[in-house]
Parts: structure tokens; sequence; C-alpha cells
């Protein structure tokens, strides 16, 4: 997690460090390992994520389809899906739901909480 105030420099540092975006000097490295050259995809490989703050979900596909599309290794095991499901009820609410109706679906079936 990298946190800072408006204009401190964060997303130019996460993008430069999952290559999205080239280092002027220096180096960027993880496990002992220099990845400044590496490819965002071979990055992320490594096990290193960028989650901007952005909605960042495929809308017309379902929210299970956008997480098994995150998962790393393309599957979710069931012991980690209930340990996500116990951190965000919502998820499991909403997992056969297009991604894009999230808000309104959560705003009509929560509506009655929100004072």
């Amino acid at each position: 997690m990298l946190l800072g105030r408006n204009g401190a420099g964060k997303t130019t540092t996460l993008r430069t460090i999952m290559g999205l975006w080239r280092a002027s000097s220096g180096q960027v490295r993880f496990g002992g390992r220099d990845i400044a050259g590496l490819a965002t995809p071979d990055i992320a490989r490594l096990g290193i994520a960028y989650v901007p703050e952005s909605m960042g979900v495929f809308g017309g596909l379902t929210v299970k389809e956008n997480m098994v599309l995150a998962a790393r290794d393309g599957a979710l095991d069931d012991t980690r899906l209930r340990w996500i499901f116990h951190l965000f009820p919502a998820l499991e609410k909403f997992w056969l739901l297009p991604a894009g109706a999230l808000s309104a679906a959560r705003n009509r079936c929560c509506r009655s909480r929100v004072p």
C-alpha cells in the first residue's frame, strides 16, 4: 500500500513499478531482482498488483467473472472465496449480477440500512 497527499507521486510510483511508465533513472527491484525492463503482464505474474481508484471492472461481466479474470491462477479456491465473502459480504450477495449494475443494486438492496 502506498499512502500520501495529492500530488505526492503515488500514481507515478505505482505505474512505474507496474511497468506502465518507464523510470527516468534508478532501478525498480522486487525480490532482489531489477524488474524495470519487464512487461506489465510479467510483473503481475511475479505477484505485484496495481488496483487504481476507478471502477476498473468489466461492467457487462458478472462480479464472479470479474473476480475470475483478476485471479492470478484463473480459478477461485473455495476456502479463499469464503474468506473473501466473510470480509466483503456484498460480493456474495451480488456474485451473479453484472458488475456495471453493482452500485445501483447495492442502493436498492441496502436503502433501508442507509440513514
